[in-house]
């Protein structure tokens, strides 16, 4: 999958959801886009996100980077197709 496809396919999980397109979402907005089905999950993926200096990429493919705006947890649209591009290419590869 290229990052123009992860973003069209975002682009159709927002459609399908019922969400305008926005630079960043709320975890529960997050959680509908990519079907996690419980909140200590999704949780669970933002708090464990930690980027290897080495690679610059996550430790852990599954988590999710985050960002505090006014004292609330939002997920940025660029860091969901990041992590479409890394979940598609590690459930390929490992799965």
């Amino acid at each position: 999958m290229t990052k123009r496809e992860a973003e069209r396919k975002l682009r159709k999980l927002i459609e399908v959801a019922d969400l305008p397109v926005r630079p960043s979402y709320t975890p529960g907005e997050v959680q509908t886009l990519i079907g996690v089905k419980s909140e200590k999950t999704l949780r669970r993926m933002i708090v464990e996100h930690e980027v290897d200096p080495e690679t610059g990429q996550p430790k852990k493919p599954y988590t999710l980077a985050s960002i505090t705006l006014r004292n609330e947890r939002r997920i940025t649209f660029p860091d969901l197709v990041d992590w479409l591009l890394r979940n598609s290419t590690y459930e390929r590869l490992y799965s």
